[in-house]
């Protein structure tokens, strides 16, 4: 069930231009800050994700290290160093795959469009696969660009325990 809701503008109609444009995921590259809570710290990270929707496969660049991510495993590159350790559910939670799959296949989804002066529009929803660090997921869309603004993971407790900024995204043309 998808809840509809608004402050003002037309909600179908800006959900018509997401659905268009993120129902079948492209392929995209984005810039980010990752900022992940734990129990006693907060970690910041900057990076560089680019997502192949034909290999369905990530690559994450960190300034000294990166690491490509299928559903099945992760290979950490730094360097000659090249370490593979099985992929989790957790790893997908800093990925709007995540949110888009869970927010299209989910029971529990919401849209908010939001007034002319914030100029974004909040998606909500809870995971489909559910993990102790994700439960719950909310993102922003750039009425303008209709591309994510930032996205933010929630515990079952409702504590945040992820916060993705976006800071370019584009998405990747194919080829084909």
């Amino acid at each position: 069930m998808i809840n509809l809701s608004g402050c003002t503008g037309d909600v179908s109609g800006i959900h018509e231009k997401i659905h268009s444009k993120f129902y079948t995921m492209p392929s995209y590259k984005a810039e980010c800050t990752l900022t992940v809570n734990s129990n006693k710290t907060v970690n910041n990270y900057d990076f560089v994700c680019t997502y192949d929707s034909t290999g369905n496969r990530y690559r994450i660049d960190y300034p000294d290290v990166s690491v490509v991510l299928t559903e099945t495993d992760a290979r950490i590159i730094k360097g000659d160093s090249v370490i593979n350790i099985p992929a989790e559910e957790g790893h997908m939670l800093m990925f709007v795959n995540t949110f888009f799959e869970s927010y299209y296949a989910g029971e529990k989804t919401a849209i908010s469009a939001s007034s002319s002066e914030t100029g974004y529009t909040l998606l909500e929803a809870e995971l489909k696969s559910p993990t102790p660090s994700g439960h719950f997921m909310k993102l922003w869309i750039d009425n303008k660009s209709i591309l994510p603004y930032n996205m933010k993971v929630y515990d079952k407790n409702n504590k945040e325990s992820i916060n993705v900024k976006f800071k370019n995204f584009e998405i990747i043309k194919s080829e084909n």
